[in-house]
Parts: structure tokens; sequence; C-alpha cells
């Protein structure tokens, strides 16, 4: 016995079955090795090519079409019904149209277009090209004007710790005498020049020898009581000043007692005096020499006796910190007022890059870029924003399509050597080009295609008046054609125009609806028309209707559309449980049960070339063999049936995905298949359907009546053509354990249907 591979079956065989099994499933077998034998031989001539050669062996539903049973006839002859409705779709549309004044149109609005463009192109290049100029020009003075604005605040913050430089000598001449100065009202005068330059903090440090140490640390505590009136000075502080200590070194807020001079210095510098004082109280006495970036600074500025700007600092500024970058300001203060002696004393300040470029620019003009590059290999960006500055970040942030138009130019606020040499480069940005983006080109542009079209608009109306008349025609034979198409077999369809031809003479309708069966090939067939598409479109469907017909007359003038095949295949496949589960959900949802399953069913019958004949209700009926006759049609609707019971638990699945409800999980498919003769046609009247007649169309579905869930079950004849053109060998044929007691038929011998694993 073959193996049992279908979980329908019964764990014993009967005697009887087994007599019936012995009887005649080998007798099958040695047909269909000889079978086999005498196609392989047939394979070696040049037309020895079958369809049945090319069965699927995995049921794959995303196979193509051309792989599937019987695709090489059925696709020959779609081929050539195409090419004769083409043929008649083209002579039909010969008849309703000139090509010369077809032609002609074209060549006109061609023209007309090549003009328009030319014209157009022109003068869109010349004008961008005058706003392109425009712009340029004016960036350029823009950049002049900020050029000299910020030159401007740069000589303004230069006179600025000059002029308190001049203040400490002053003090000094007219007191103790360096190093021993503390000036009176320090924090007054640090507090204007921060608000005239924008700085930070301003400090200042004198310059002690090691044998007036002793004598400066005395001085500082003698005179420590600035201190406090630095704190008094600002509202509302209530801070106590701490006692000065000695000159301290370590760190800046960890100092330590320092005994000795920084190594390779003869000097210290104390900080004497510090505003605003709430943020450096710590550092007073605390040498200035000790700080990692000072010394650098401090000897470059001996060196030529200027003020020297240190290399760029808090580049990367955290929020609710100093969030610009900085450079340390160090100017020297002189012994006598020729402001070119002796350095006594540094002023130290903490300012900020910003407020050289505010103020700028007026508001209205728009952004511009700025770029600050050094020899210390730093980079700023900022964005000058009429008279505001904003700060983007450490590298740089303008925008790469105006680099033609940047500007560069030197940055030495203090004439003086500086620790690093900065260029400044200023480019353009998006919003300072809007005002410059001009509609004359569009304008122009547009009153270009404004000629053509009014040109053009006489030729549309003349063309839309001429075929009006035509594009309604061809409109509601398109609608007909795909109404059609959809619901009968290219065949049963060819015959039905016949009769329209017959009945209205119309043969370029008769062409029209032919040539949409290209776009219409694969439809399935409804069992109604809708009665929506019936109103709306004249001609076709009206002539198939016995009113338009003339009632039974005109019907029996032309013979019925009826054909007899001889060997087919129908297939019955009903869903399980279904009548329980509808009376559970909601309308929306039995319909979205019943479309995710038949839309799956028809892209698989598609592919495997098999005939849609309708849905009735939760039943779904097929056929092989009609209308277009296939010898292995058996084998071709069995493989077919394994495809819908491999998809069945996935398309269920989907649907639990997107409805919920486990419930639908216990949904099954049950199918039948019977083969024999069938008739087919149509039967003419309100209403129209392509509908199947005769005993096997009953067998089939008492077959699937008298399955079990999950099944395929067959009748006698259906096994035995599918043993005999099964030439792969990839379906398995298994008698039932029992016979089967169908209505109208009695008892049955019928077989489990599944694919070898």
């Amino acid at each position: 016995q073959r193996k049992r591979r279908c979980s329908c079956l019964a764990p014993q065989q009967t005697q009887h079955n087994s007599t019936a099994q012995s009887q005649s499933l080998p007798l099958r077998h040695k047909q269909t090795k000889e079978r086999r034998k005498e196609l392989r031989m047939n394979e070696q001539a040049p037309d020895g090519k079958s369809g049945a050669s090319q069965v699927d062996e995995h049921g794959d539903d995303d196979r193509s079409t051309d792989e599937f049973d019987g695709s090489v006839g059925s696709s020959t002859t779609h081929h050539n019904n195409n090419q004769r409705h083409h043929a008649h779709a083209k002579q039909g549309l010969a008849q309703s149209e000139t090509t010369a004044v077809k032609y002609s149109k074209i060549l006109i609005i061609i023209v007309l277009m090549a003009a328009t463009g030319v014209v157009a192109t022109f003068t869109y290049k010349y004008t961008k090209q005058q706003e392109e100029e425009d712009f340029h020009t004016r960036f350029e003075d823009v950049v002049s004007q900020i050029a000299s604005v910020y030159e401007i605040n740069a000589k303004t913050i230069s006179d600025v710790y000059d002029s308190f430089s001049l203040q400490l000598t002053s003090h000094a001449l007219n007191n103790d005498g360096w190093p021993n100065v503390i000036m009176p009202n320090y924090e007054a005068h640090a507090a204007h020049a921060i608000q005239q330059t924008g700085a930070r903090s301003i400090g200042f440090a004198t310059i002690v020898k090691p044998d007036e140490r002793a004598e400066w640390e005395q001085y500082s505590r003698d005179n420590q009581g600035w201190k406090q009136k630095s704190f008094d000075y600002y509202d509302g502080n209530t801070r106590v000043a701490t006692p000065v200590t000695n000159i301290t070194a370590g760190s800046l807020f960890r100092p330590s007692e320092s005994t000795s001079v920084q190594p390779g210095r003869d000097v210290y510098m104390p900080l004497a005096q510090f505003a605003p004082l709430e943020i450096g109280e710590v550092t007073i006495n605390f040498d200035m020499l000790k700080l990692g970036f000072f010394p650098p600074v401090y000897d470059r500025m001996v060196r030529v006796k200027a003020a020297i700007l240190s290399e760029v600092r808090n580049l990367d500024p955290v929020e609710g910190d100093y969030q610009f970058p900085e450079s340390i300001l160090v100017v020297p203060v002189f012994k006598d007022m020729k402001q070119r002696g002796e350095i006594v004393g540094v002023l130290s300040s903490a300012l900020s890059w910003k407020n050289y470029f505010l103020n700028l620019m007026p508001e209205g003009l728009g952004t511009v870029a700025l770029v600050i590059t050094n020899t210390c290999n730093q980079t700023q960006s900022y964005l000058i924003d009429g008279p505001v500055v904003n700060y983007l970040g450490p590298d740089d942030f303008h925008d790469d399509q105006y680099d033609k138009y940047g500007i560069d130019a030197s940055f030495n606020p203090f004439a003086s050597e500086m620790e690093c040499v900065h260029t400044l480069h200023f480019y353009p940005t998006e919003d300072f080009e809007d005002p410059f983006r001009d509609s004359k080109p569009i304008k122009y542009t547009i009153g270009a295609i404004a000629i053509f079209a009014v040109t053009a608009f006489v030729f549309i109306i003349y063309d839309c008046l001429v075929e009006n008349r035509q594009t309604k025609v061809l409109t509601t034979a398109e609608k007909s054609s795909a109404i059609v198409s959809s619901l009968f077999p290219a065949n049963v369809r060819d015959r039905l125009m016949d009769d329209a031809d017959a009945v209205g003479g119309n043969t370029t309708m008769r062409s029209s609806f032919k040539s949409g069966e290209s776009s219409s090939k694969g439809g399935g067939i409804l069992s109604e028309l809708r009665p929506k598409s019936m109103n709306n479109n004249n001609g076709l469907m009206d002539r198939i209707d016995a009113k338009s017909l003339g009632g039974i007359a005109q019907l029996a003038s032309s013979p019925p559309i009826a054909d007899l095949f001889p060997s087919a295949s129908v297939l019955f496949a009903d869903l399980v449980n279904f009548t329980k589960w509808s009376s559970c959900h909601e309308p929306t949802e039995v319909f979205a049960l019943l479309e995710t399953i038949y839309n799956s069913f028809d892209r698989m019958a598609r592919r495997r070339n098999v005939f849609k004949v309708e849905t009735i209700g939760d039943c779904y009926v097929a056929a092989t063999g009609l209308p277009e006759q296939m010898p292995d049609h058996a084998t071709v609707l069995a493989n077919f049936a394994v495809d819908c019971t491999r998809k069945m638990p996935q398309l269920l699945n989907q649907v639990v995905k997107t409805l919920g409800g486990d419930d639908t999980l216990n949904l099954s498919i049950r199918i039948g298949i019977h083969s024999g003769p069938v008739t087919a046609g149509v039967l003419r009247g309100e209403k129209s359907r392509f509908q199947l007649f005769g005993d096997t169309v009953n067998t089939a579905a008492r077959m699937e009546s008298t399955g079990k869930s999950g099944c395929i079950h067959v009748s006698q004849a259906t096994a035995n053509l599918i043993i005999e053109h099964d030439l792969s060998g990839s379906l398995d044929i298994t008698p039932r354990n029992e016979l089967v007691e169908a209505k109208g038929k009695g008892s049955m011998q019928t077989f489990w249907v599944a694919k070898k694993s």
C-alpha cells in the first residue's frame, strides 16, 4: 500500500477499500509509467513538448503563469485573440479621425512651444544675471561697511583699556609709587570699562621683585578695604570680604603659599585688584605668572610693549556658562606717562569676540555669515543679523553654495603683534539673497507661456468640438468592454459581440469592445451584473438584455450561447463553520474575510490557468478544461486545490491580525472535485451570467459536502485523470476508507488528494 499522507484518513483500511485499491491503482500506475515513457520519447521530437510536463511541484503562490499546468496552450490562444482584437481596434480608430489633421495640430503646437521656450529661456537667464550682479554688488558694499564698523569697535575697545592704563600710572605717580599701588574706586572704573567693551572681567596685576615681596604683602593687607567697597558698590550685595592673603601660587582656585618666583622668572605678578569681585575674590594676590596660558602672552606683550590678544578660549561654551568664545586681552601699564618705558603692571581682561561685531549692520538687510580662522588652527562661526551677533559654533558653518561670493579681511584690532594671526571670512546667506530674488524672470516666462496658451486655446476648442462626440462613443465602449471582459470568457464574449453586430450592426462598437481584452484578461466571473453598471452603459449589455432585444422573439432569432465540454473538472470549495462564525460578526467583518480569501484564490487561479466560475455565499466554484480545453485539467485543478488548502491558515491569521477574534481560526476549507462532461454557456436576459450545468457539477458539489475539513475530496474519475497526467508524481492519491453515499449517485468510492511531502 502507498504511504498515507493525508490527515483525513482513518488509522485502518477496510478490506473492501484494500481490494478496490489493489484492483484500481496498480493498473493506473502501470498505465502512467507507459504514458511517461511515451512522453519522454515525444520530447526528443521538435514538436514533442507538452503542457503537462510543466506541472508545479510546490504549489507556490508566487510562481509565474508560464510555470503552471496548461499554460502553453492557453497563452497561445489568448495571444491570438489579443492580436485579432487589437487589429479591430486600430481599424475602428482609423475610421473615426484623420491622421493628417492630427499631426498638423501636433506640429503647430510643437512650433509654438519651441518658440515660447527659446524666448522664455533667454529672458529668464538675462534677468537672473542682472539679479546676481545686483546681489554681489550689494554684498560687497555691506562687507565694506561691516569692516569699517568693526574697526571702529576695535579702536573703541583699545582706547578704553589705554585710558584705564593711564589712570593707573597717574595714580601711582601721585601716591606711593610702584609696586605699592591700590587704585581707589577701582570697581567703578572697571564697571565703566566693562560697559564700554563688553568684557566679562578686568584685573590689575602689579610686578613685584623678590626683595619687594614682603613690603607688597604688608601693603596689600593694610589697604584691603577696597574689597568691601567693591562688594558694596553693587546694590543689594551683603557679602563680606575675606582677608587678603600673601602671594600665592598652586592652581588658580586651589592656591598655596609661594616662596619662590616662577622658574625662569625674576619677578612675581600678584593680582592686586579684580572686578567684578564676586567671581574673582579668591584670585587676589595670586601670582599670574603661575597661570598656564599667561606667561607666553605676557612675554609677547613685554617684547612689543603693546596690548596682546591671546588665542581663542571657550570655543565650545557650555549652556549656562559663558556663551561666546573669548580671548584674554593683556594691556601693559607703564611706569611713566610716556607709555613707552618700563612696564610695571598689567591689565588683563576676558573679552568676548562678539563685542567686536556688535551693531555692524542696520536691521532689515538680512544676515551675513562670518567665519574667523587663525594661525593657531582655531575656527569659529558667527551669524551677523543687523546689530545682533549669534555664535554658531567652533567650525565653519557657512553655506558652501556662496563660496564664490566670499570676502576675506585681516583682523588686528590693536595694531600690534598678536599671539595668533586672525582672518575674517564673510559670506552671504540665503536670507541676505532673498530680497534680490525678483519675480521678473517668472513673470516674463509666464507671459511667453500665456501667448502660447492663447494661441493653442483656439486649437484645443476646435479639437474638443470635433472629437466630443467620438469621445463619448469611445468612453461608453470602454466602460461596456470592461464590464463584459470581467463577466465572460474571451470566446464567449466574442460570440456575444457577434450577436450585438447581428442586432445593431455596430461594428465600430464591437471593435472597441474587443480592444479592451488585454486590460481585462484574468478578471473573474461575477454571478450577476451590477444594476448601476447596466444603467450607465449602452450598447452590448443592452443587447444581452432580453428587453433590449425585443423579448423572446429576438432571443429565438439567434442560437443560444452554449457549449458542451466533454472533459472538464469542477471544484467546489466551502468554508467550514462559516455560518456559525458569520452570525457572531458584523457584515463588514464577514465581507472582509471573504474578500481576503477569495482575492487570494483568484490570484492563484490566474497563475494556475484555472477558470473561476463564481462565488455562492461562502462557496468558491472553479473549473478547468473550459472554456479552453486541456488534457491535464484534473491535475491542474488538484494542484490549485492544494494551493488553497496550504494558503488557508495564512489567510486566517491575516484576518485575525486585522479584525481580531480567535474564533476565526476555527474556520477551515473543504474541497470537492469531480471530472466529466460539462455544459456551459450564457443565459441571456436580465442580469446575464456564465453558468455551468450537468451531472459533473452536481457530483462535484457532493464531493465537497461529503468531504472533511482541510482535505481535498475527489471522485474516481478525477483520481484516474490525476494518476494519468500527474507526470511529475507530485500528488498523492489515497482511497477513502469508507464508501460515500451521494444523493442521486448511490455508493461511491472516492479518494483523498494531497501533496507529497
